[in-house]
């Protein structure tokens, strides 16, 4: 989700940074396997998988929500990446039905695999620490969630899709046509989660959102109301 049309060099940054962020996670992944020896330790990656996911969908409903609500679109840190991008979906829902995969999903991987790349340097599951293998697992099932959560909402938005895809969608592995619509009803306050949408509920029946835009407001973060009028 991106109205940023992409050069010839950011697109080959995008490429590159998706060839480091596979070959970390192959390696991660590499690692983890080599130690599954007991049924008790593939209960530990059974386990981590929606841990994994929830973390994800949290994730990338905080950076929507941060971005829906605070600072401008030409904010000098982040506007033109990540904040104009949520804001121009509100205006033209499609948009991003009309992104390419590199322009749809690179913003992610510019930001994940950095995480992805910490991770793999720092977690040793070979060490025979149960911690150490969940916490790999964990970090391989959010860093792929979170690499694809744009390609999900796309896929939401999209009238026509592969079977397998619409069947994720139905049985609610990722975020469905239905489940997003929520958000886009009314003013955008609400389903900001868009990997899966499984955080939604949780989130919007505590009014989470809510309360840290009043705690944000309070500690003095301009609103996107307060930049535009500025």
């Amino acid at each position: 989700m991106s109205h940023i049309r992409y050069s010839q060099g950011m697109a080959f940054a995008a490429v590159c940074a998706i060839v480091v962020f596979a070959i970390f996670l192959v390696v991660l992944i590499y690692r983890v396997a080599r130690v599954l020896t007991t049924p008790g330790e593939l209960m530990v990656v059974v386990a981590a998988a929606p841990l994994g996911i929830l973390v994800a969908d949290f994730n990338g409903g905080f950076v929507h929500w941060f971005s829906d609500t605070f600072f401008a679109e030409d904010s000098s840190l982040f506007g033109r990446g990540i904040i104009a991008p949520f804001r121009e979906h509100h205006r033209d829902p499609l948009a991003i039905t009309r992104h390419g995969f590199l322009e749809c999903n690179a913003t992610n991987c510019f930001l994940v695999t950095p995480l992805l790349v910490l991770g793999t340097w720092g977690i040793r599951p070979e060490l025979g620490d149960v911690w150490m293998l969940l916490a790999g697992s964990v970090l391989i099932f959010f860093s792929v969630a979170a690499l694809l959560t744009n390609q999900f909402h796309k896929w939401a938005h999209a009238s026509r899709l592969p079977p397998p895809v619409r069947w994720l969608q139905e049985h609610h592995f990722i975020l469905s046509p239905a489940l997003h619509a929520r958000h886009h009803r009314g003013d955008h306050t609400r389903a900001f989660c868009v990997t899966t949408g499984w955080m939604n509920a949780l989130l919007d029946a505590t009014g989470f959102f809510r309360l840290s835009e009043r705690v944000l407001k309070t500690l003095g973060l301009p609103q996107e109301s307060d930049e535009v009028s500025s």
